[in-house]
């Protein structure tokens, strides 16, 4: 028969959870190329990356002091 997944923190009381994709939007090829270079720079630790991928992408506008800037990347 089939195989069970199990990842209930209580497994004696199944939950039903509900998704909502209703608030789901397409993004473009270039967003989503920028954004995993983002991800990878945050993975990296790579404070100067983030900010300047942060910029492209739209994330900061250019006018954040530097104290925002790093408050930014270590987020």
């Amino acid at each position: 028969s089939g195989a069970t997944l199990q990842n209930s923190q209580s497994p004696g009381k199944p939950r039903m959870i509900l998704l909502d994709f209703g608030a789901t939007r397409s993004y473009s090829k270039t967003f989503v190329d920028i954004y995993m270079k983002l991800i990878k720079a945050a993975a990296d630790l790579d404070t100067p990356r983030i900010t300047e991928l942060s910029k492209e992408i739209g994330f900061l506008t250019g006018y954040e002091t530097a104290a925002m800037e790093y408050a930014h990347a270590q987020s």
